[in-house]
C-alpha cells in the first residue's frame, strides 16, 4: 500500500468523484479519472479506498447525506414530507446521473439509512404500520422522481438551459398551432392559458394534490 499523500482525504476524493460524475456522467467515474482531477497517480487513491466499488460506496452515501433535511422536522407530516420532497428534487437535479446509477449501489451507508429513518419519522403522525408507511413514501418518491427525471431528460438533451428554454418555446408554439384546428376541444382550452410544463408551480401543485389524497385516505 502506498504512503498517504499529505493533504489528500477521503472527503476530498469523494468530492472529486462527484465532480467527475456531475460534469461528465456517472459512467466516466474511474480511479484514473478521479486521480487526474486531484493531480495524483491512480495508485495513490488506494491508500484511502480499497477499490472503485469502495469509492462509489462513499459517493452514494455522500449524495444520500444531501437528502437529509435539517432537524427537528416539522411536527406536521405534510410540512415534513414537503421539505424532504423538495430536497430530494433539488439533489436529483443537481446530480442528474443518479437515475442511471441506481443499479451500481451495493449497500446502504449510514447517511442512506438516516434519510430513510427521517422519511419514516416524517409520516409517523399518520399512525401507519411500517409496510404501509413505506407504501406511502414509495408513492411520494415515484412522484418526485418522475418530475425530476422529466426535467433531467429535457435538460440533458441540450447544451445549455438557454437552448432548452428555446426548444420549449418552439414546441409550445407548434403545440398551439396543432390544436388550433378545432379538432381537439379539450386541448384547445389550453390556448389562452399561460402554463409551464416543468416550473416550480407544477411541482408544488402536484405534490399538494398527492398529499391531499394521502390525507383523505388515511385521515391525516
Amino acid at each position: 500500500m502506498s504512503i498517504p499523500r499529505r493533504g489528500l482525504t477521503i472527503a476530498g476524493i469523494v468530492k472529486a468523484a462527484l465532480d467527475v460524475a456531475d460534469a461528465e456522467g456517472f459512467e466516466t467515474v474511474s480511479m484514473r479519472r478521479v486521480a487526474g482531477r486531484l493531480g495524483v497517480g491512480a495508485m495513490t487513491l488506494y491508500s484511502y479506498v480499497d477499490s472503485k466499488d469502495d469509492l462509489l460506496r462513499h459517493v452514494f452515501d455522500e449524495v444520500m447525506g444531501e437528502l437529509i433535511v435539517p432537524e427537528p422536522l416539522p411536527e406536521d407530516w405534510r410540512e415534513a414530507i414537503s421539505a424532504i420532497s423538495r430536497r430530494t428534487r433539488d439533489v436529483w437535479l443537481e446530480h442528474p446521473w443518479l437515475a442511471q446509477s441506481i443499479g451500481a449501489r451495493t449497500e446502504f451507508g449510514p447517511r442512506s439509512l438516516r434519510h430513510v429513518e427521517q422519511s419514516l419519522q416524517a409520516v409517523a403522525p399518520l399512525g401507519l404500520d411500517v409496510p404501509e408507511s413505506f407504501r406511502v413514501l414509495g408513492v411520494i418518491d415515484d412522484y418526485v422522481m418522475g418530475y425530476t427525471l422529466r426535467r433531467v431528460a429535457i435538460g440533458g438533451a441540450f447544451a445549455s438551459e438557454t437552448d432548452a428554454k428555446a426548444w420549449m418555446a418552439e414546441m409550445e408554439q407548434r403545440f398551439r398551432t396543432a390544436i388550433a384546428t378545432g379538432e381537439y376541444p379539450q386541448l384547445q382550452r389550453l390556448l389562452d392559458l399561460d402554463w409551464d410544463w416543468l416550473g416550480e408551480d407544477r411541482f408544488e401543485s402536484g405534490l399538494a394534490a398527492l398529499l391531499d389524497g394521502i390525507a383523505a385516505r388515511y385521515g391525516g
